[in-house]
């Protein structure tokens, strides 16, 4: 077993110990019952003995005289020939066991049983009681047949069985009375006579069975209308699933008291079929178990679920073996069921002394109807085995304990009660205060249908709007859609917004206060929507922040200006030392030259002039750049537009850049897709963005590194990636870097350059109406990729 919570457990023990030890002193005294009084000795019974003023019913306990296999009638005891008596039966008892011949009887079989009661008053009218028997019988008194239920034969297809508790009056023609009862079974485990046959004066009889009657039907229509109350308690409020269950277990265990005992179900369906009559008897007991610890697991959360479950899925087991296997099997299931169920008994005792520890709510009466509950339950399942006297007082139990839980819940619906009172008067002043906020907000607050009808506003909305009031504000036949006509794109994105995630935060859209000013506000909505989540009104805030974007503005154009200017500084200053760098060469190795040309030999001349060279290409290099960007801004450039193989452009600049790649020994991996299809672009200008991407790359990687470039058909676009495993680009500077003279914080002091070729690419691509960005990688570089659509740019070339 699964104990969730165990807080004081030498105090939980110690209480568990108590109830262990009364319940099991309460078996060992219901088991210790003996039955006192006058009874049958050697098939006589003495009413000598017998005071019918202190005991008015006088069961038939004790020998009878037993005849196995033999139906025999009162005339078979007065004729002259010699029965053989099989012996001595204590009854009431099952013959099960039963030592016929050295063989131990089964319940399957006939026998007859008869008695004589001496000292009978032949003036007064006496009266019998008998239940039920196992399974048909026959009873004479006197030599007249006075009761019957069922048939009783000498084979399982002669015999039929039924149930039927019946009483009967007889006066006695002498001071003996002869009872001669035949008894068959061949359908239940247990055949023979079960319950006392109860003897008395007629009135007397007559009134035990009425009272009797009387007990069983005011206990089912109490737990029938308890049943159905605490149903109805659960319709109301679906969240509480105790009542639920307590319902079904009431209603089950009030349909089981009609259908024991008295059995009052049998005289209202006296034709009932007996195999039906028992599946519902066994039915009824099995179910209730189950939903009886649901009930207990719904209202304590020490009771752990799985211990419910498990004895959900034992129970169904049982049930399917009473639905479908004959009564001569199933009723061998009953005795195992009864030994599963002190497991199931101890848990929930322990359960909620657990809970009463913890002081839940109505734990304490839980568990006085608990200990009458299964007191009463131990004594029925004593009974039905014939252990104690067979008084069952199981429905009696659950009655003590269905007004233990009604006192129970009565407390609950108390205390709710008062906790409603208090949370009335908390709202009361909850709602003063909001209705203070609400009133004095300098935001505006308003509820609005989704097509805009004002439901309720706050003084704030309505002079964010330049309105009076709500009068004025109906009187002007205006309403939150028409006030937001001004910005149709964002009312339309709110509306978007408000139907997928239900919810609008720190949205701006552009209106117009009453007299037609242009204002922008700030709008916080909330959508109220129904269990279809269909939207049925808004409620909002609102802010009127014109003062605040037009500050945003003003401010932002002041970083802008100053922006500018810093980086107009930034990019003199850099482009001052990319100039002087080459310059510098040139003059030094021109110098250089001339001084040394009288005495130096042709190669070191040579040299000389391939350095000068090369610090002239740097500075072409440097001025190209800044007049293609030149031409780019002022849209002067001239794209010659014509069909190529994107692979072709890539191929291409992978061989120019060979000797740049080699010195740093790194590998370039190309993949292009199969069937590459031909697009429109200037060849010259997109090799000039895949030269810069490239060159970028192989800069920022280490020696022997790899740049993986792969081109992919994306059907409408193509897109080509570079991936260099170098330094990478910080996060936040992921689109600055294609800014005019901005270099990542990571790179600019490290391989040189004006950060003028990503500007170019972008506006090279951008013309192309294409788009070009830049990712982090996972572990580290970073890609550039940019994508060209399929169709071409539509302009002259």
């Amino acid at each position: 077993m699964i104990f969730s919570i165990n807080p004081k457990p030498k105090n939980a023990n110690r209480i568990l110990s108590v109830i262990l030890l009364s319940c099991i002193l309460l078996l060992i005294l219901s088991g210790c019952l003996e039955k006192k009084g006058v009874r049958a000795d050697k098939g006589i019974i003495d009413l000598s003995a017998w005071n019918p003023s202190t005991q008015k019913i006088l069961e038939l306990d004790g020998e009878w005289e037993f005849y196995w296999e033999n139906l025999l009638e009162p005339a078979d005891f007065k004729a002259q020939v010699a029965l053989q008596k099989t012996g001595w039966m204590v009854l009431p008892d099952k013959w099960n066991g039963y030592s016929v011949k050295g063989s131990p009887l089964s319940g399957i079989g006939y026998a007859t049983f008869r008695l004589r009661i001496k000292g009978c008053d032949p003036s007064k009218a006496y009266g019998l009681k008998i239940l039920d028997m196992g399974t048909a019988y026959r009873l004479w008194v006197d030599g007249r047949l006075l009761m019957a239920n069922g048939m009783v034969g000498t084979s399982k297809k002669e015999t039929v069985s039924q149930y039927l508790p019946q009483t009967a009056d007889f006066f006695s023609s002498s001071s003996t009375v002869e009872l001669v009862l035949q008894v068959a079974n061949f359908r239940h485990r247990k055949g023979g006579v079960w319950k006392s046959i109860e003897f008395g004066h007629a009135g007397d009889i007559k009134d035990k069975r009425e009272w009797a009657l009387g007990v069983q039907l005011f206990l089912f229509g109490s737990l029938l209308i308890m049943g159905l109350y605490h149903l109805g308690l659960y319709l109301i409020r679906p969240v509480d699933k105790s009542p639920l269950y307590f319902g079904i277990v009431s209603l089950i265990t009030g349909f089981r008291s009609i259908a024991t005992g008295e059995r009052f179900l049998i005289w209202c369906f006296p034709d009932m079929n007996w195999e039906l009559f028992q599946k519902i008897e066994y039915l009824t007991f099995y179910l209730g178990v189950p939903f009886f610890l649901k009930f207990i697991d719904s209202l304590f959360e020490e009771f752990s679920i799985r211990v419910a479950n498990i004895n959900v899925g034992v129970t169904l087991l049982f049930c399917l073996l009473t639905l479908f296997t004959p009564i001569a099997i199933y009723s061998h299931t009953v005795v195992w069921y009864e030994v599963m169920l002190i497991p199931f008994a101890l848990y929930t005792l322990y359960t909620v002394v657990i809970a009463i520890m913890n002081n839940r709510e109505g734990a304490k009466w839980v568990m006085i109807g608990l200990l009458v509950l299964f007191a009463t339950v131990a004594n029925d399942v004593l009974a039905a085995n014939e252990l104690v006297p067979p008084v069952y007082l199981v429905s009696f139990g659950l009655f003590v304990f269905i007004f233990a839980q009604s006192f129970m819940l009565s407390i609950r619906f108390s205390n709710a009660f008062k906790a409603v009172e208090t949370i009335s008067k908390k709202l009361s002043r909850a709602e003063r205060k909001y209705r203070s906020v609400f009133e004095n907000a300098v935001e505006g607050i308003f509820l609005a249908t989704l097509n805009g009808k004002l439901l309720s506003a706050n003084p704030a909305f309505f002079e964010i709007f330049g309105y009076q009031s709500v009068y004025d504000f109906d009187a002007d036949k205006t309403d939150l859609n028409k006030l937001w006509q001004n910005d149709n794109k964002g009312q339309a994105k709110a509306f978007s917004l408000l139907e997928t995630q239900g919810y609008i935060k720190d949205f701006e859209l552009a209106t117009h206060r009453k007299n037609g000013d242009p204002i922008e506000i700030s709008a916080n909505i909330h959508a109220v929507k129904d269990d279809q989540q269909n939207i049925q009104y808004v409620e909002g805030i609102i802010e009127d922040v014109t003062i605040k974007k037009t500050s945003e503005k003003l401010k932002i154009a002041k970083e802008s200006a100053e922006l500018a200017n810093r980086l107009k500084s930034e990019f003199l200053a850099t482009i001052s030392h990319e100039l002087r760098t080459p310059m510098h060469g040139v003059l030094g190795f021109a110098n250089l030259g001339r001084s040394k040309a009288h005495n130096a030999d042709r190669s070191k001349i040579l040299k000389f002039f391939d350095e000068i060279v090369k610090c002239g290409n740097t500075l072409m290099n440097l001025l190209n750049d800044l007049l293609d960007l030149s031409k780019l801004e002022s849209g002067k450039v001239a794209y010659q537009l014509s069909e190529h193989k994107l692979s072709s452009a890539v191929t291409a600049v992978i061989d120019e850049l060979e000797a740049l790649t080699g010195e740093k020994r790194i590998k370039i991996r190309f993949k292009a897709p199969v069937g590459e299809i031909q697009l429109q672009f200037d060849m010259q200008k997109i090799m000039q963005v895949i030269r810069n991407l490239l060159s970028n790359a192989t800069k920022f990687s280490n020696p022997e590194d790899c740049i993986d470039i792969e081109l992919q058909d994306q059907k409408e676009y193509l897109l080509l990636s570079v991936r260099d495993y170098g330094t990478g680009i910080p996060k936040d500077e992921l689109e600055s870097v294609f800014d005019q003279y901005i270099q990542s914080s990571k790179t600019k002091s490290g391989a040189g350059g004006t950060g003028l070729g990503l500007a170019i690419s972008k506006r090279i691509i951008e013309d192309h109406h294409g788009e070009i960005w830049a990712e982090q990688n996972a572990d580290q570089g970073v890609t550039f990729k940019f994508k060209i659509p399929v169709t071409g740019p539509q302009y002259d070339s």
